[in-house]
């Protein structure tokens, strides 16, 4: 269990080939709730196409970040979307790192 997080629930795993049945508790819980994690938001499509515009880049030109991250679990995001990462730096404040996202 990770101190300070929010627990939101219980899975049981089944590990039955050929023995007892073994019931494992899996907490699962919100991994944006943790100080590391940095903000993560899906782009509109008004901000998509301002940043190809001020870079003169297209979604291909982006760094990819997977569907199954779990920081996207709680974002409607499908492939093909971009994601907008916050990230707090001590030096610069604040900074903005662009991602698509792949199956």
């Amino acid at each position: 269990m990770v101190a300070g997080s929010k627990i939101v629930g219980f899975r049981p795993l089944l590990n039955v080939p050929s023995g007892p049945l073994w019931y494992t508790m899996v907490a699962k819980f919100d991994v944006n709730e943790h100080a590391l994690v940095p903000k993560h938001s899906k782009v509109s499509e008004k901000e998509l196409k301002e940043l190809f515009d001020k870079y003169s880049i297209q979604l291909e030109n982006l760094p990819r970040m997977f569907r199954g991250d779990p920081a996207l679990a709680s974002l409607d995001i499908k492939e093909g979307d971009v994601v907008k990462v916050v990230r707090k730096s001590p030096t610069a404040g604040e900074t903005i790192f662009y991602r698509r996202v792949a199956a």
